[in-house]
């Protein structure tokens, strides 16, 4: 898996020491956790989730459809970013949940067609 963190990022150097990350694709019905897990003030982008802890110590949102336990691999340089490549080591799915869609500055939900 990969990703790109500002090189200002403060979350970042701590993440990367951890034994496990947890990745979690939110849900359909995520909207409101996205927005706070966004959100600039980081004293609250945990508070009142429910949130599951794998035996490696990764974080997950519960109710994602998707959770990959992953750990730092390797950083490349990118500008005023670094790239962040990650080696999955686990991964659960749930086929009955939908994923959260972000289009159009606003989240939606994908169409089932027959």
């Amino acid at each position: 898996m990969l990703f790109s963190v500002q090189n200002t990022s403060s979350t970042w150097p701590t993440l990367k020491r951890a034994e496990r990350i947890g990745i979690s694709v939110l849900g359909e019905t995520h909207g409101q956790t996205a927005r706070q897990i966004a959100a600039k003030d980081k004293t609250t982008r945990f508070e009142n989730l429910e949130l599951e802890t794998s035996e490696g110590g990764a974080l997950f949102v519960h109710g994602s459809p998707v959770w990959l336990e992953t750990k730092a691999y390797a950083e490349y340089p990118a500008g005023d970013h670094t790239l962040i490549l990650l080696e999955v080591t686990g991964l659960f799915a749930d086929a009955s949940l939908e994923p959260l869609v972000f289009h159009g500055s606003a989240f939606k939900q994908l169409l089932k067609t027959a």
